[in-house]
């Protein structure tokens, strides 16, 4: 059996690219966004641009200016917070998990198979202590 490949449309490579643009800072918060620029960095059309502008703004990462244009939408100091207190809360976790990760292999090795393993660290150590 072969896996079919999926073809990215250009439509969705300037998405992508634009998305991560913005995540990554390259395009600033609130940066103007003028879409004769981005259709030629991006090499996509008009339409597509304003297709993905505003997929990105119901995503929160553009603001659409009416009848003005759109922009990065901004970032502040609450949003910043929010992200902290979530990255640290994620780490916490995934601290957690790793621990509960090695506690359960501690555990899932029998006190016999310890033992000997302790027993084979005595070379290790020259004063022969367990």
């Amino acid at each position: 059996m072969s896996v079919a490949t999926r073809i990215e449309t250009p439509g969705e490579t300037a998405y992508r690219q634009i998305r991560a643009d913005i995540l990554f800072g390259r395009l600033l918060p609130s940066q103007k966004l003028k879409l004769d620029g981005l259709r030629e960095h991006y090499g996509t059309s008009v339409s597509t641009l304003r297709e993905i502008l505003s997929r990105l703004s119901s995503e929160g990462l553009i603001v659409a200016e009416g009848q003005r244009g759109f922009e990065v939408a901004p970032i502040s100091a609450k949003n910043l917070k929010e992200i902290a207190s979530l990255r640290q809360l994620l780490e916490a976790h995934a601290l957690e998990q790793r621990y509960r990760g090695v506690e359960k292999l501690r555990l899932a090795i029998s006190p016999s198979a310890h033992f000997s393993m302790r027993i084979a660290s005595l070379d290790a150590d020259p004063r022969g202590r367990l």
